[in-house]
């Protein structure tokens, strides 16, 4: 079980690395946009 507090840091820790590069964010977003289509393909 998760507690809401862990979620909170987790976010935080996300915004950070956010922050730090939204280029590599940006390129990771398209990656996992053309990896979901190309599963769904093969399916």
């Amino acid at each position: 079980m998760i507690e809401r507090s862990d979620l909170i840091e987790i976010k935080q820790k996300f915004d950070r690395i956010k922050r730090q590069n939204t280029h590599g964010f940006r390129l990771y977003l398209q990656l996992s946009k053309v990896l979901n289509r190309v599963m769904f393909l093969l399916c």
